[in-house]
């Protein structure tokens, strides 16, 4: 293959990173969204534009290096970028958190700017083979808007646009400088939006806007505070400027009102304006209009006239709000007007520039009706009103008509014949006057008998009939075919027979209207008897009478508890039809009992159909909760099955054929336990099977066809003697060698792989299933010392190339590695070995078909380590702290070790000539260091290992110390209780504290990562307050529980929450003094309330 062959293989690959012998390799490509030599940057960009301004850009040859660097910011490693590809691997040699950065000068963006992970081995992008990609997503733009002299205004607005959408957005500095952040890959054009921040007057009412370029622009001015807006004059003014270079000042004066404005309180946007020949623009507050509102109680009143010194000058809107244009500073009075109601009026004096008018109330609604006058009265009978939530009353004396009318407080009131004696009805009525007037009350002195009457099938059994007057029950009456309400007085009634009779009804409930007369019986007609039925699920119910077989009907019933009506008394069947099977499915009701028939369903019906033309056969497969199973299909295409309703979740239905393909291939229902007919339609068509070859002929080639978009469909068989090779149908063989595994929609939509030891296969362009073999080669590849030319062990071995080819290798102590197989083409190849530099850092190898290749990479020492050991002052090993080398003066350049079970440590990687800080390291659980003799070493590098790098520890023992504070809230605070620390139902330590202590101490637990429990109780009964435990872990040097005491038991009494010892500091103080701990982290427990 040809370089450019095989660098398109490369760039097509993507970096397989691994973890072999516990060395991890990170690693990605720097890209661009546009295709750039990364060895030959050298773009040149120039911008002009209308508003005299150049840009310049000059991207001068670069090298991308990406760094690794730990939490703090420290250089662990950095690698150059493959400068053909941008590829990177990084090296990482112990698990924690980094950070990868691409280092790039200054202007170039890259997205994202950082990568943050943990390397814990498991989920990790490294361990699990994923790339780490950065892409080069624009460069800086910087320049000068000039203004004829060099330099420019600041505070201009400019846009960077492409296809007249905005990029990005800048704002001119001092001198008229700007910077823009540009994409790559667009030809930019720059243009200036003009906008003025908002002016602020000052006490005299002007305000000025320091610059504006040449051009046209409208001045609006505008005041808006709260429920007040200003109306100036003019309400726009027109101004233009000439000259883009000559600087104008625009300066505007409101002389109405100007003396009430504060400074801070206006007001314009939209433009700005520069220096010299100063214009004047004038605007006049002509008025202002503020926005008011007529109420009853919080609540507007809609279609009010709002009156304004007699006049009316609005209406309300349906929430009660009007608004008042054109005021002017100076008293006011509002009130409102409506039908039937009574507002307040309201004086209110209006001062610029808060305007504040105040609520017009509804004071009162009328209450008007009439009271008929008996043949006797000389006038109509005085009515009393009383409100309900008071022992106000007031009389209510009607007219000469006997009409009334009365203005009452917004209120609920009652309203009654004065004369307890009167023969007036109703005796009472309830009234709400709180949001609008009452009409139409009447009172009169007519009563009369109403008649009800019942027919019944046979005889009628007592029953029970109810007169209603609204919502109200007026009077009940039992009886068997005859009813008589006495003395009602005029109104719309209704009667109804009330439940608990075994009949069934034409109407259970009639209307009654009485008048003056006395009104035609009411008749109720009995059109069956009834029986209870209890289903779970709607059905169809036939009944047919066991005897009377002309006797028959069907009804709809629904879930749950209903009744059905059969003309006659006597024993019925009843079957049930329904899209569900039921238990019982049918059944004989006495409809002469009182027994409630109960059925249930079992399991639901599904259905559904399969299209085709052109074939039969089909069988569909369900699988769901119940299991799974075939279900046959019917020759017009129907299928159907029964799910168990005890079955959930989805219900997966898949046609399938030997000779057709389905659409869709299969269907998930969701089930609920509802029937589902018609759940879907297949369109099956006919499929097409994939003849295939291999050349040279290969036998014995494992093919393998996956669909490209669609997992579920994948084909396997092998070739034959010649070669060759068929995808058939699933369900049968053609002969015994060759199996039925197809068919496919389209042969393009398949992709088809091949695999046989020592040979690679690639498909024939435009020719689907026609695969071309290669015999694959041997690589040899060697790594020695380039000094010493010793063979080196343990290095890295990446290697890239061919077609999507990628390997990462660890090289064992022969410092040899062979790969066999390997495809024709151009392969890169490089090592990694830690405290070596590999030149050149990348190696390009042709391997040939059928041919065996040899290379030597030689590697050059260039960093080196330090050795030394920690101990106690007794000689003991202490094993598992982290010893850190940093360099402050060689780009914070860190490296760490961790010290093994006898105590020794090694620090690679630390580079010559460079002065390194070797101490102990806080841990990454946040444990402290033990204090060390020395605390530190200051070495200075050079070209060899240094040793001997041996601390002394302090007494280091891992233990976790426990404080527990009890809050006790406004409960009195008990004599003693007792505080018991338990593990594992051991208990640990039992103390009992006197008062008026609230803290308990333990120290010297195990630090162990275990599960603990405090426990407070009541020393002495009888219980003062319930018994609470909470659990903390020995995870931490200090663990703080904060445990509330109330003196009666909740629901949810423990609740656990971590929070941080900083909240509690005084309890932190108080630890630190008691445990004498020189350093340590915090954990802490709280239990709320």
């Amino acid at each position: 293959m040809g370089q450019i062959a095989a660098m398109k293989a490369i760039l097509c690959f993507a970096l397989l990173a691994t973890a072999t012998a516990d060395i991890y390799s990170c690693g990605g490509f720097v890209k661009s969204s546009v295709p750039i030599d990364y060895s030959k940057i050298q773009v040149k960009t120039e911008f002009s534009e209308q508003i005299h301004s150049k840009a310049r850009v000059v991207l001068v040859p670069v090298l991308f290096k990406v760094k690794l660097l730990t939490p703090e910011g420290h250089l662990k490693h950095e690698e150059e970028c493959n400068p053909q590809n941008g590829y990177y691997m990084i090296p990482v040699y112990n698990k924690g958190q980094y950070s990868l950065k691409v280092a790039a000068p200054e202007g170039w963006f890259f997205e994202p700017e950082t990568v943050d992970f943990k390397l814990d081995g498991v989920n990790d992008p490294c361990t699990k083979n994923e790339d780490i990609n950065f892409s080069l997503t624009g460069f800086s733009i910087s320049g000068v808007v000039n203004g004829g002299s060099g330099t420019g205004p600041a505070g201009l607005y400019l846009s960077l646009k492409r296809d007249g959408k905005v990029v990005d957005t800048a704002v001119t500095t001092e001198g008229g400088k700007y910077s823009f952040k540009a994409v790559a890959e667009v030809k930019d054009v720059k243009s200036a939006k003009f906008s003025c921040s908002i002016g602020a007057t000052s006490a005299d009412g002007r305000v000025v806007v320091p610059c504006l370029p040449s051009g046209e622009y409208f001045v609006k001015a505008e005041f808006k505070d709260g429920e007040t807006e200003f109306q100036f004059s003019p309400a726009v003014q027109k101004l233009i400027v000439k000259d883009q270079a000559t600087k104008v000042r625009l300066v505007l004066f409101l002389f109405s009102y100007h003396r009430s404005l504060k400074k801070g309180e206006l007001f314009q946007r939209d433009f700005f304006i520069s220096y010299y020949l100063p214009v004047k623009v004038s605007f006049s507050v002509s008025g202002f209009s503020a926005r008011g509102r007529v109420v009853v109680g919080s609540k507007g009143i809609s279609g009010a006239d709002v009156i304004v010194q007699g006049k009316k000058v609005a209406e309300t809107d349906s929430n009660g709000y009007y608004t008042l244009q054109a005021l002017t500073e100076g008293p006011i009075e509002i009130t409102a007007r409506a039908p039937h109601t009574k507002f307040s009026t309201e004086k209110s004096t209006l001062v610029l520039p808060k305007v504040s008018v105040k609520d017009v109330k509804a004071e009162g609604f009328d209450v008007c009706g009439s009271v008929e006058k008996a043949a006797s009265e000389a006038i109509a009978t005085t009515l009393i009103l009383k409100r309900v939530d008071t022992t106000e009353t007031v009389s209510v004396r009607p007219g000469a008509d006997g009409k009334f009318c009365r203005m009452m407080t917004p209120a609920k009131y009652t309203i009654s014949p004065a004369d307890a004696s009167s023969t007036l009805t109703p005796r009472s009525l309830d009234i709400d006057l709180t949001t609008s007037p009452v009409h139409d009350l009447r009172f009169t002195h007519f009563k009369t008998d109403a008649v009800v009457l019942v027919t019944c099938i046979g005889t009628c059994e007592t029953l029970s009939i109810s007169l209603l007057h609204g919502d109200n029950v007026v009077d009940s009456v039992r009886g068997k075919d005859e009813f008589v309400f006495k003395s009602i007085g005029p109104g719309s009634y209704r009667v109804r027979i009330d439940a608990g009779d075994r009949g069934c009804w034409e109407q259970r409930e009639l209307p009654l209207v009485v008048e003056k007369v006395r009104p035609q019986p009411v008749h109720f007609v009995q059109s069956g008897f009834a029986t209870n039925i209890k289903l779970s699920h709607p059905a169809q119910l036939k009944w047919s009478h066991s005897d009377k077989k002309q006797l028959r009907g069907d009804v709809s019933a629904p879930a749950g508890l209903s009744s059905i009506c059969v003309p006659v008394q006597g024993r019925y069947n009843v079957q049930l039809i329904s899209c569900m099977n039921f238990e019982p499915q049918q059944f004989d009701i006495n409809v002469a009992s009182d027994q409630v028939y109960e059925s249930k369903a079992l399991d639901a019906r599904i259905s559904g159909a399969i299209k085709s033309t052109d074939g039969s056969g089909f069988i569909v497969k369900v699988k769901s909760g119940a299991g799974e199973r075939d279900v046959s299909v019917a020759a017009n295409g129907q299928f159907f099955f029964h799910e168990p309703l005890t079955s959930s979740g989805d219900v997966i239905i898949t046609p399938q054929s030997a000779t057709h393909l389905f659409d869709p291939s299969s269907f998930a229902l969701r089930f609920r336990g509802d029937c589902a007919e018609n759940a879907v339609t297949f369109a099956a068509v006919k499929g097409i099977f994939i003849d295939g070859s291999i050349t040279p002929v290969v036998s014995g080639v494992k093919i393998t066809a996956k669909h490209k978009q669609d997992v579920s469909v994948h084909f396997e068989t092998v070739s034959d003697s010649k070669g060759k090779y068929r995808f058939y149908g699933i369900f049968s063989t053609l002969t015994p060698n060759s199996f039925r595994i197809g068919p496919v929609r389209r042969a393009e939509d398949m992709k088809i792989i091949a695999e046989l030891d020592g040979y690679s296969f690639a498909e024939k362009p435009g020719h689907v299933g026609q695969l071309i073999s290669t015999k694959l080669s041997k690589l040899t590849v060697v790594v020695s010392d380039k000094e010493t030319s010793e063979r080196l062990e343990d290095v890295l071995l990446s290697i890239v190339g061919g077609k999507d080819y990628r390997s990462n290798s660890m090289i064992e102590n022969s410092g040899e590695i062979n790969f066999v197989g390997l495809a024709p083409g151009d392969y890169f190849l490089r090592a990694i070995l830690q405290e070596y530099k590999f030149e050149p850092s990348t190696t390009t190898i042709t391997v040939k078909e059928g041919q065996h290749e040899h290379v030597e990479l030689r590697g050059k020492r260039v960093a080196f380590s330090v050795f030394g050991r920690v101990r106690e002052m007794s000689g003991t090993s202490v094993v598992g702290v982290v010893v850190e080398a940093l360099s402050e003066h060689c780009d914070q350049h860190q490296s760490e070790a961790v010290t093994n079970q006898d105590g020794t440590y090694r620090i690679r990687a630390l580079k010559p000539d460079c002065h390194y800080r070797v101490s102990l390291k806080a841990g990454p659980d946040g444990s402290a260091a033990p204090h060390c003799f020395p605390a530190q070493f200051d070495v200075r590098m050079t070209a060899e290992d240094l040793k001997g790098l041996d601390m002394v520890a302090a007494p280091y023992d891992l233990s976790t110390d426990l404080a527990v504070e009890m809050e006790f809230g406004t409960m009195p605070l008990p004599q003693t209780y007792r505080v018991s620390v338990q593990r594992e139902g051991e208990t640990i330590s039992q103390s009992v504290v006197h008062a008026p202590v609230t803290v308990f101490y333990l120290n010297n637990l195990p630090r162990d990562g275990k599960e603990y429990s405090v426990r407070v109780e009541p020393d002495r009964q009888p219980q003062t307050f319930p018994a609470k435990t909470v659990f903390f872990t020995t995870d931490a040097p200090v663990r703080v529980v904060r445990i509330p005491i109330t003196s009666s038991k909740r629901s949810g009494e423990i609740e656990i929450s971590a929070g941080s010892l900083l909240a509690l500091p005084f309890f932190g103080i108080l630890a630190l003094i008691f445990f004498n701990q020189v350093s340590f982290s915090y954990g802490s427990l709280e239990v709320e309330p």
